[in-house]
């Protein structure tokens, strides 16, 4: 599995994942929450990827607008394009399947200035969304409010996103911000964050708190250790690569993928879900290396790879289009969805994501030619090791 193939895969799992029940069992057992947290690790050691190219490591900081500006354009055109097309498909269309508040219903249903900011700021810009998960609309007091304890499904205040699935990368562009800063730590103090970040999310899950899930999958400290683990998995291993692996032992390497991908495909293993989840995590962080190492070169991977983000902002609203149409849920949703989301996402990122990211490179890397900033591609030559 390459490593652009793996994010793809990711994205299908989501989508399953916030699908009806199908045919078939879900991949990597519907479980998308974990999906989600392979992302967050491949995005950590992509950071420590490019940390030396914006030359993070100056002390005075010189490149941080550029690499602020690149991660804004990576993020945002595409994400916009997302949700007016959704905004405008809702308000034709009044469809509200999976999404819980219709935007236009919505935005008046808030009955004072600082709900009515938060809904337009959090959908705009995204940030926020993650906290949103920890709150409520009370009904009764006509606002958002903050408790641990149990509300209607209806009222949950991540519901009112747009785009619900876009609270994840709330906690991606906080990971951004302080990527700069904390990437220029040494190993032991990475260890160390990480360490601290999985004793909180040990502790906050063991207490009783109806948030547990979020506890684990939205709140950002218990979430940077998984981001900085891609960073160790970069720093440890990838320059080692190719002394790790030689061609002798390619083919046991290959071999315990294939098995491994068995586990995740089907996953009817009477494991408990806890030693499962971090089985996939230990996976993905020894396998990111290999993968990069690997499939450098492939431009078809990377491709498939580039997929994977318009896929996941797109699903839901599809997944919203087929159930209203098909006037309620099918076995076939998700394979329905998988299959469109991608044929949306092939001229999305042809046409638009691949121009911005020619423009955003000419700008963050002073203009210069496409070829000369092939480096800064997640699957081309490994670069040296920045520990």
């Amino acid at each position: 599995m390459q490593v652009g193939t793996l994010r793809y895969f990711l994205a299908l799992v989501v989508v399953f994942a916030h699908s009806p029940t199908t045919l078939f069992s879900k991949p990597l057992n519907g479980d998308g929450g974990l999906a989600v947290q392979s992302f967050f690790l491949i995005s950590g050691f992509y950071m420590s990827l490019i940390f030396e190219k914006y030359n993070l490591r100056d002390p005075n900081y010189k490149s941080l607008s550029k690499f602020y500006l690149s991660r804004l354009l990576r993020i945002f055109p595409l994400y916009w394009i997302i949700l007016l097309i959704s905004i405008l498909t809702y308000y034709v269309f009044s469809i509200s399947s999976l999404i819980l508040h219709e935007p236009i219903k919505t935005f008046h249903l808030l009955e004072n200035f600082r709900d009515k900011f938060i809904y337009v700021f959090e959908n705009l810009f995204i940030f926020g969304q993650g906290v949103m998960r920890f709150s409520f609309y009370d009904l009764n007091l006509k606002a958002f409010v903050f408790a641990d304890y149990k509300f209607e499904e209806s009222t949950a205040g991540s519901g009112y996103a747009v785009l619900g699935q876009a609270w994840t990368l709330s906690l991606e562009m906080t990971f951004y911000l302080l990527s700069p800063f904390l990437l220029r730590k040494s190993n032991q103090i990475i260890f160390g964050i990480c360490c601290v970040s999985f004793l909180l999310r040990y502790f906050l899950t063991n207490l009783d708190f109806d948030n547990s899930y979020n506890i684990q999958t939205a709140f950002f400290p218990t979430e940077l250790g998984i981001f900085l683990l891609g960073t160790l998995s970069h720093r440890l291993f990838y320059s080692r690569v190719s002394n790790l692996l030689k061609k002798t032992s390619a083919i046991v390497y290959y071999s315990s993928i294939a098995i491994i991908i068995s586990f995740i495909v089907f996953p009817k293993i009477p494991i408990k879900w806890e030693v499962q989840y971090w089985f996939f995590i230990f996976y993905i962080f020894i396998l990111i290396p290999f993968l990069f190492h690997f499939f450098k070169d492939s431009k078809i991977d990377n491709f498939i790879g580039e997929l994977s983000y318009p896929v996941y902002l797109i699903h839901i609203f599809i997944i919203s289009l087929f159930q209203f149409f098909l006037s309620g849920s099918s076995l076939y949703v998700g394979y329905y969805t998988a299959i469109l989301s991608t044929l949306v996402s092939i001229p999305l990122v042809i046409f638009i994501q691949k121009p911005i990211d020619n423009f955003r490179h000419s700008i963050v890397f002073n203009r210069r030619k496409e070829s000369d900033f092939n480096n800064f591609q997640l699957n081309l030559k490994p670069l040296e090791n920045n520990s």
